[in-house]
């Protein structure tokens, strides 16, 4: 079910809205105070809270986390003339909330946010980053700073596999049962397509080393050329 989380000190206006979205979302009430940690424990599609001082340092810390940054941001305000929308805006929320709140109205923007935000998620879930590279299986272009390559469908998803495993020598048999699905490709062809992906990401930093014997690890070809 898709995440509300309410960050307010008004309990009242808490229960009635929590109470109107209930049987749409899973809607939990938290105190401002205890806002990053919720955030980070719930992951909420969407955050209610008050337009208050504090609330810009919880919605930039929003904005600079690559998992959360898009989630979607609704203020509560007392009065409409008190705060503009191009202030929330600026302080990175989406729209403003007036009370006492049209039920109706709120549960339209949630569900438009929510929309939003599970858009962004589909187009995260097709991008991998590395340092400063950055890999979408989608096109299958891999960019590091201004420039971009063309890879090949195959080439993208064995660099995924090495994005998605830094840190970690991949064996010529790890790579046949999750690259090619246990597939009866022969080491020697593996090390055939590893190879021409080495030769299509020459310029760029990223390097896929041989281990002799056992595998590939990635590595950073500037950090290595300048040893």
């Amino acid at each position: 079910m898709d995440r509300v989380l309410l960050l307010e000190q008004d309990q009242i206006f808490c229960q009635i809205v929590s109470s109107y979205l209930s049987s749409n979302f899973n809607v939990k009430i938290e105190s401002p105070s205890r806002a990053f940690h919720t955030i980070l424990d719930f992951k909420p599609h969407v955050i209610i809270l008050s337009f208050e001082a504090q609330s810009n340092s919880i919605v930039q810390q929003l904005r600079r986390d690559q998992n959360l940054k898009n989630t979607g941001v609704l203020m509560t305000v007392m009065d409409q003339n008190s705060v503009t929308l191009d202030a929330v805006h600026q302080m990175g929320a989406d729209n403003i909330i007036v009370k006492p709140p049209k039920l109706e109205h709120i549960l339209w923007q949630i569900k438009w946010l929510i929309q939003r935000v599970k858009k962004f998620q589909r187009f995260q879930s097709l991008l991998f980053y590395w340092k400063n590279s950055e890999l979408n299986v989608a096109t299958h272009i891999l960019k590091t700073g201004n420039e971009e390559h063309s890879l090949t469908p195959l080439q993208s998803q064995i660099l995924r596999a090495f994005f998605e495993n830094p840190d970690r020598m991949l064996t010529r048999e790890w790579l046949r049962l999750t690259v090619w699905n246990d597939s009866k490709i022969s080491s020697r062809s593996i090390d055939a397509h590893i190879s021409k992906l080495k030769k299509a990401v020459g310029k760029f930093s990223v390097n896929l080393e041989s281990v002799y014997g056992k595998g590939y690890l990635l590595t950073d070809r500037n950090s290595r050329l300048a040893l």
